[in-house]
């Protein structure tokens, strides 16, 4: 992710496939690099929304335990000030 036309530009370097096991707690930092602190991370307003069991921070922290095997897909929207 670069937003163009900005002045800072960053770009979220967590880019990994993010896999987690069945009823073990799974958690993931996003990270960016550039832009202007603080970062805010959120889904994109296009975005699936996450299943009730895998919460998003505003810091960029997505945790949760799955019940089953699954795939989740979803867009982040990252944003600088």
């Amino acid at each position: 992710l670069t937003p163009s036309g900005s002045a800072n530009p960053f770009t979220i370097t967590t880019t990994s496939p993010l896999n987690g096991t069945a009823g073990t707690l799974f958690s993931v930092d996003f990270a960016t690099t550039g832009g202007t602190a603080p970062v805010n991370f959120a889904l994109a307003p296009t975005s699936p929304a996450l299943p009730a069991w895998l919460t998003l921070t505003q810091a960029g922290n997505l945790s949760g335990t799955p019940p089953s095997a699954t795939t989740v897909n979803f867009t982040l929207r990252a944003t600088d000030n």
